[in-house]
């Protein structure tokens, strides 16, 4: 296909295409060709010089994807669109590893290894991992994950070794699946967004500034899960005492309703909310809300395994609209997303960490040197 041809399907700009292709073309990921024309598709004509029907040549097309859980390890082989190829490897990793040990990502790094010796078109590796990471010289560090409190400044050199030269990108399981989402919506480059993940105890955001995760000091999510309440919680892996992400858990609705026996999205969801449920989303709304009127953002995407759930994703998009600015209400779209594969934090969505170094976005690691990049 021509670039005007690909600026016509994919309804971008002429310039972004034009800047992608020969991006792919200096790479080597693409090459010009002259049109085999089989269904009467003839050299475009008009004004300038003759179009150039460009085609992919079939170079360094894998990616491989970790994700780091609480207790458990996941790790794929995917193409550059984040589709398995082959067999998705699990294992199950010890929680109360103390720094030294750090058994989930060795056990990480043994299977990067694993993959990258299988698969010589491997371009590059995305490993997500709850919690915050620091780059250094040393290759990075993870200073606290819920994956393993104990570990932490668990370094991450053994990741960069494991890839053998390849470019590793590690980010917070929020930010795999912002990315995923990213890729996958055409209007996101353009837009300011918050995207927010709920789980029953698990609370993280990624604010994209057109289209870019912003940086910060160190690698990780937006940490809205960490916000301290004036409430008394069970003490955070943090170390603080009323985070967000304890207030809306199944623990928390537990302690304010003592008879309540439901997992908490079981409780949101009921027909009749009861005065626990009201609580526990009041608070949440709050903070979502609090957030929207800080970042003023395009859009806000609400995602995780209690928005899976339409009356649980409704009632808080009704609290949080009640709590935003007045003048924010009617500009600020709000819209729920759940993934067509894999889970939260699943390994097909670390490897869009991955895509996104390969492309010219994230940073990868120190000391990992990528075989080639597309931007």
């Amino acid at each position: 296909m021509s670039k005007a041809m690909l600026s016509r399907e994919l309804g971008v700009r002429f310039n972004s295409i034009g800047e992608a292709v020969d991006r792919l073309l200096a790479d080597g990921y693409a090459a010009v060709r002259e049109p085999d024309d089989p269904r009467g598709l003839a050299r475009e004509k008009g004004r300038g010089r003759p179009a150039e029907y460009v085609v992919l040549t079939g170079g360094p097309d894998r990616l491989v994807g970790v994700a780091i859980s609480r207790g458990r390890l996941e790790v794929a082989t995917t193409d550059l669109l984040g589709r398995v190829v082959g067999p998705v490897v699990r294992d199950r990793v010890s929680v109360g590893a103390r720094a030294g040990s750090a058994t989930a990502v060795e056990r990480a790094a043994a299977r990067v290894a694993e993959a990258c010796e299988a698969c010589a078109a491997v371009v590059g590796v995305g490993v997500s991992v709850p919690g915050l990471v620091e780059l250094d010289e040393g290759g990075g560090r993870l200073l606290f994950s819920a994956a393993q409190p104990n570990a932490r400044g668990a370094s991450l050199s053994s990741l960069v070794a494991a890839a053998g030269g390849r470019p590793v990108v590690v980010d917070n399981v929020v930010q795999s699946a912002a990315e995923t989402w990213r890729l996958s919506d055409a209007a996101a480059p353009d837009q300011d967004v918050l995207f927010v993940s709920v789980g029953d105890g698990e609370l993280g955001a990624s604010v994209m500034l057109r289209g870019a995760g912003n940086a910060g000091c160190v690698r990780g999510a937006n940490e809205m899960g960490h916000m301290a309440l004036p409430v008394k919680t069970a003490r955070c892996y943090c170390g603080q005492i009323g985070c967000v992400e304890r207030v809306v858990s199944t623990a928390q609705l537990r302690l304010r309703d003592p008879d309540e026996t439901r997992r908490l999205r079981a409780a949101l969801e009921a027909e009749t909310l009861g005065a626990a449920g009201r609580w526990v989303l009041g608070h949440l709304a709050r903070v979502v809300a609090g957030s929207v009127n800080l970042l003023r953002p395009d859009r806000l995407v609400l995602t995780g395994s209690l928005m899976g759930s339409p009356t649980v994703l409704a009632r808080l998009e009704e609290r949080v609209r009640r709590r935003v600015l007045p003048v924010l209400r009617e500009r600020v779209l709000i819209e729920g997303w759940q993934p067509q594969r894999g889970t939260v934090g699943g390994a097909s969505w670390a490897s869009s960490l991955a895509l996104s170094h390969v492309t010219g976005g994230r940073e990868a690691l120190p000391e990992s040197v990528g075989l080639g990049r597309f931007g």
